[in-house]
């Protein structure tokens, strides 16, 4: 007795598929995502971006994992963590937070990094309370100008000179007698 060759071929489908959704099922609830209910197959970090593969079927119904990524994830103001390959949910360092974010430690979050000019319009401050003097020139914008333009654009008695340069007015020597 001979067991036909497409039964054969429909067993063996059906274990691979079995396996197959076995393995993807395990994956989908370790990573714990989904997408339009189809389970992930390959996730990537890059920096503060996620990218995440879900699975696809293909031309023939079969599942498979396509190359490009389906979902292009930033983590933003989080870093990619390489080891999970999952967007941080916290931080504990500024390593945690993606370009341009700092870790607040008191609260462990990531927080957009930015400065700002005292009211005195001479500090720089950061918002970790650290504190920059921009003399000769004024701060202004959450910077230290580097360049004048007018006398007001240079702090205390520094002039803007011809050069586009905050400095100590130019005194003509006193007359010998």
């Amino acid at each position: 007795m001979t067991v036909p060759t497409r039964l054969i071929v429909a067993a063996a489908t059906a274990i691979l598929c079995f396996l197959h959704f076995t393995s993807a099922g395990a994956q989908a609830r370790f990573h714990g995502l989904t997408f339009e209910n189809k389970l992930v197959c390959k996730r990537a970090c890059s920096g503060s971006t996620l990218r995440l593969t879900y699975w696809e079927a293909n031309a023939f119904g079969q599942e498979q994992c396509p190359i490009a990524p389906t979902v292009v994830q930033p983590c933003v103001p989080y870093s990619c963590d390489a080891r999970t390959q999952n967007c941080k949910p916290s931080c504990a360092s500024n390593d945690d937070c993606s370009s341009g974010n700092i870790c607040d430690t008191s609260l462990n979050e990531c927080v957009h990094f930015y400065y700002f000019c005292d009211a005195d319009g001479i500090h720089l401050n950061s918002p970790r309370g650290q504190e920059a003097d921009c003399t000769p020139y004024h701060c202004a914008a959450g910077q230290c100008k580097f360049w004048c333009t007018y006398v007001s654009d240079c702090v205390g008695d520094n002039v803007c000179q011809e050069n586009n340069q905050c400095s100590r007015p130019i005194r003509a020597p006193a007359p010998v007698d």
